[in-house]
């Protein structure tokens, strides 16, 4: 997804929308995230700071957006503790950023792909859901 800013702000805006399709662009958002994390690693590694940095300007633009978009009228600890997450992930992007260490994005890498499969079983859950009730 070239531009999270504007596909997050879609997210939060449509109405109508199902959670299915919030979703599917909640995963796409993730999978550009993991997508950034990996390319920054790969950029550290062969030295070109100038990628590494576009990648990681792109990965913190995407954690923040997914932060602000928190309904924070929801489940209240849940909310709490994706807060929690993206901080943390925000934390190792800038000291990944600022040391040039791939430890740093392995950390966020690992949590992404846990908040990933996470939020895929849940798209999958609703969509069975969905169909059930058609």
């Amino acid at each position: 997804m070239s531009n999270p800013a504007m596909a997050l702000a879609t997210y939060k805006q449509v109405e109508t929308t199902t959670f299915t399709d919030k979703g599917w662009i909640l995963l796409k958002l993730y999978e550009g995230l993991l997508e950034s994390v990996r390319m920054a690693t790969k950029a550290i590694l062969a030295g070109n700071m100038a990628e590494k940095g576009r990648h990681l300007t792109k990965a913190i633009a995407i954690v923040g957006e997914l932060n602000a978009a928190l309904d924070r009228n929801l489940q209240e600890e849940l909310v709490a503790n994706l807060e929690g997450l993206y901080l943390f992930i925000q934390q190792e992007l800038t000291w990944a950023n600022l040391k040039n260490e791939v430890s740093h994005l392995k950390n966020v890498e690992k949590v992404l792909n846990i908040l990933y499969e996470a939020w895929k079983e849940a798209v999958k859950q609703e969509r069975k859901a969905e169909k059930e009730n058609e």
